[in-house]
Formats: C-alpha cells, structure tokens, sequence
C-alpha cells in the first residue's frame, strides 16, 4: 500500500470515527479476517473514500447548507465583508453643489436630484435626501418650500411632503433652512430610481443648493 493510498484509508477511519462516515461516504466492502481480500475491492473503497474527502473540501455552495442553517450567532462579528456577498448592493450615494430655483408646486415642481440603485431582490429602500434652503421673503405673505422623495419626478407629492415655511407677518429678508427628508419605499429586483423633489408655494423664491441623497436596500422590512 503506497502512502497516498494510507492517507485516504486514514482519513475514511477519521471520517467514520466522528460520525460524518454516514453522512458523507458511501457504501464501502468490509473484510473480515481469513478472508481473500481483492484488489478491486480494495481499489473501490479508496475510490469511494477520496470522493468524500473531495466533496468536503470542496467550497461550501447553497445545496449544501439546509435552510436556516447559518444563524447571526454562528458567524462572528464582521467576519463576512460585502465583497463576499453575491449581489450586495451596498448604500448608493450621490450629491450635487449646483443649485437653483424650485418651481411652483402646481406647476413645474423642480427635480433636485436622483439616485439609482440596484436591489439583488424584492425589498425595501431607505432613502434620505438632505438639502440647503434660502427662502427669499417679503412681509405680508407666507413663503414656502415643499420636499419630497418620490418615484417619479413629475409631482413634488405635496401632501406628505417636508413642510419649511416663513410666516407671513417675519420681516423682508433671506431666510435658511436645512431639511432633511427620509422615506421608505417598496422595491422590486433590479435598478430602482428615486428623485428629490423641491417646489415652492405662491409666494416669495426659494433657492436650493448642496444637495445629498442615499439609498439603502433591505431584504426585508424591520
């Protein structure tokens, strides 16, 4: 017997002493003292052996982890990097210092900004869009600046939308303000686009400018 053939024979016997005998390595022939032993016999069981050693140390794939078989307590802390994760889509993130002037909200609400990120699957996207405001006011009417995250960029959807506001009756001047909006929005498997919206009310100007906006994708909801 060469050493490479006791090298698998030594390992089936580890194999079998710690019980992954049953689970990994097929039928093998027993001999019993006295008896002839045939080569071919002995060939297969080497054969059969080395297929089981392989297909352990082969890469752990899907079809050999049942369901729920790795659980958050089982992995140590940051033991799994996002380069290791198939599809991982990470936190998209984009910003722009070239402002302007957001339109009427009834009329031409203003795209700010976009952002687009590709989901590996049915989830959710946290996204969250922080932007500067100059309210230009003149006494005697109310200012305001309407904020929203949609999915489109047609409507700035003023009835959930981030609410920034100079009272009438405040005195002739620029007034700034930093809002900073957030929603979570249902999304299905490939490249999902959301836009910051901005569009003002009746009265006065306002100006919008360094604008940043993230997403960040969930498998599920918490």
């Amino acid at each position: 017997m060469n050493g490479k053939n006791l090298k698998y024979l030594v390992l089936g016997f580890t194999l079998a002493a710690t019980g992954l005998y049953a689970l990994s390595v097929g039928s093998l022939t027993t001999f019993a003292p006295g008896t002839p032993i045939k080569s071919s016999e002995v060939n297969s069981n080497f054969s059969t052996l080395r297929s089981a050693i392989e297909a352990l140390e082969a890469p752990i794939g899907a079809s050999r982890l049942a369901d729920n078989a790795v659980t958050s307590s089982k992995l140590a802390s940051n033991s799994v990097s996002a380069a290791k994760i198939v599809d991982e889509p990470g936190v998209a993130f984009t910003e722009s210092n070239t402002g302007g002037t957001l339109g009427a909200f009834d009329t031409s609400p203003t795209e700010m900004l976009a952002i687009t990120i590709n989901a590996p699957a049915s989830g959710f996207v946290l996204v969250i869009g922080t932007v500067s405001l100059e309210l230009k006011h003149t006494s005697g009417n109310p200012t305001t600046a309407y904020t929203s995250i949609n999915t489109v960029n047609t409507s700035v959807a003023v009835g959930i939308a981030q609410i920034d506001s100079i009272p009438s009756a405040a005195p002739t001047g620029s007034y700034w303000h930093t809002t900073t909006v957030q929603t979570r929005l249902s999304v299905v498997a490939g490249n999902n686009t959301f836009y910051f919206m901005g569009a003002r009310g009746p009265f006065g100007t306002v100006e919008y400018n360094r604008v940043r906006l993230s997403a960040t994708f969930f498998p599920t909801a918490y």
